[in-house]
């Protein structure tokens, strides 16, 4: 059945770009002169990346840029950077997508902090490592909640018979999406697909404790009636899974065959019985807001889970939150959600 199925997408794949199994970023870079000679900031990278995440460190600002300019605009970085580096890489590098937000490391309070506050993105100046710590998690788990600045990856059914080729293009990703999410749903789940997806999991996240125990926690724990509330966590879980799914990696979601039936299982358990509008807001590039603009009456599709709410001014009060730059649109998405459909 596997083989078949597999048969199928792979038909679908001619015109699908592939995503580069190499390409994943760091989640966290530190530029600093300093980084990799100071036995202060020795320790204090092995510090952060046991407590939060996989840190890539340079010395050089030209350096540093290249590599966060050759980031998928599909990946969000955090950048951590010495008060004495700040002023040159922040204007080159903060209305780039993929930066996320920017930390400012230093050994005192600066004295002149006027010209930060023109720059969205830099959230605090820190002096202290566990400091830094804290509000990098904190960061993490209120972008797990809002998700406003996430990427959005979907899929458009193009008609226009004007842009025949780029559209044969779109409307393989767009049946490649469907069916790889219907083989994802129709295939029964393998006992031992848990255990290999924690075996990966494991290797990925070697020695960043506060993830392991999470994955421990998950490996002793889990039952069906709980991936809602996994999926919910800033953990391990949704950081993966949302990257398969926009990524599409195909070998990867497999191993979630098991997760994705027992999310829809509880979604379908907990599902409203009557129409209902939900709100989702969003930060989109102005290609992508062209994209939808030119595509209205045809067919959309989500690649991922969309987080919502019932609530329009908490979604209105997400987006005003999040820090948005000139080549991004702030979105509010109306969904109209009729279980009979």
């Amino acid at each position: 059945m596997m083989k078949k199925y597999r048969r199928i997408i792979g038909a679908a794949m001619k015109y699908v770009k592939q995503a580069d199994p190499n390409s994943h970023a760091y989640p966290l870079i530190w530029l600093d002169s300093l980084v990799n000679t100071s036995l202060k900031y020795i320790n204090g990278q092995k510090l952060i990346r046991s407590s939060i995440d996989h840190l890539k460190a340079f010395e050089n600002v030209n350096k540093c840029e290249v590599y966060i300019r050759s980031i998928s605009q599909d990946e969000r970085i955090i950048l951590i950077v010495s008060d004495k580096l700040a002023r040159e890489i922040i204007p080159r590098i903060h209305e780039l997508r993929q930066v996320s937000s920017i930390y400012i490391h230093c050994l005192g309070k600066s004295t002149n902090e006027k010209w930060i506050k023109q720059y969205k993105k830099v959230k605090d100046i820190v002096t202290q490592f566990n400091q830094l710590i804290d509000k990098i998690r904190f960061e993490r788990s209120k972008r797990c909640q809002n998700q406003v600045n996430e990427p959005l990856s979907i899929s458009l059914f193009q008609t226009n018979a004007y842009h025949e080729q780029s559209n044969n293009i779109f409307n393989d990703q767009f049946i490649y999406s469907q069916l790889l999410i219907d083989t994802l749903l129709q295939l029964k789940p393998m006992k031992t697909e848990k255990n290999k997806l924690i075996l990966q999991c494991k290797e990925k996240y070697n020695g960043i404790h506060n993830e392991l125990k999470l994955i421990q926690e998950f490996q002793e724990n889990y039952s069906s009636d709980k991936a809602l509330s996994w999926y919910m966590k800033d953990s391990f879980i949704y950081r993966i899974l949302n990257e398969a799914l926009r990524t599409q990696n195909i070998d990867l979601l497999f191993l979630f065959r098991f997760f994705i039936h027992d999310m829809r299982q509880e979604i379908i358990q907990n599902q409203f019985t009557s129409p209902i509008q939900v709100y989702r807001s969003q930060l989109i590039t102005k290609e992508e807001m062209t994209s939808l603009k030119n595509s209205l009456g045809r067919l959309i599709s989500m690649n991922s889970f969309l987080s919502t709410t019932v609530s329009r001014d908490l979604a209105i009060f997400f987006l005003n939150q999040s820090s948005s730059s000139t080549d991004l649109e702030r979105v509010l998405f109306e969904i109209d959600a009729n279980p009979s459909c």
